[in-house]
């Protein structure tokens, strides 16, 4: 199921329960402050597309955050690592980023990445 409203001036906005989104099209304003989610993760773990930043802490472990397996074209995410004491990375799960399987963070290093509906390229 999908809903659709149409508001004056062709602003289209739709909710998707598919992907728990919301897509606004047209000419929009937005005249308040943006909230996303930010979580900080120090053992493996699997995202969500409830995630956007998530802060990496590899302080006592090796630290794997993977990328969901079904995901929305244009889907976005923010990493960073905050602790490599030991090895921080990012998994693809089975989609590349900018065509590697697996992206490893420095110290302090960030990257933001977006799905194209065919893999993943860090901006």
């Amino acid at each position: 199921m999908q809903f659709t409203a149409i508001i004056p001036q062709d602003l289209r906005i739709t909710a998707s329960p598919s992907f728990n989104g919301l897509t606004i099209t047209g000419i929009t304003s937005l005249e308040a402050g943006l909230v996303c989610a930010i979580e900080t993760i120090s053992v493996d773990a699997t995202l969500t597309l409830s995630h956007y930043t998530i802060l990496i802490s590899a302080s006592g472990v090796n630290v794997t955050a993977t990328l969901p397996s079904l995901v929305a074209t244009g889907q976005v995410f923010n990493l960073k690592c905050i602790d490599n004491t030991y090895t921080a990375t990012v998994d693809g799960n089975g989609y590349t980023i900018d065509g590697a399987a697996t992206v490893s963070l420095a110290l302090h290093e960030s990257i933001t990445i977006q799905f194209n509906g065919t893999e993943w390229w860090i901006l």
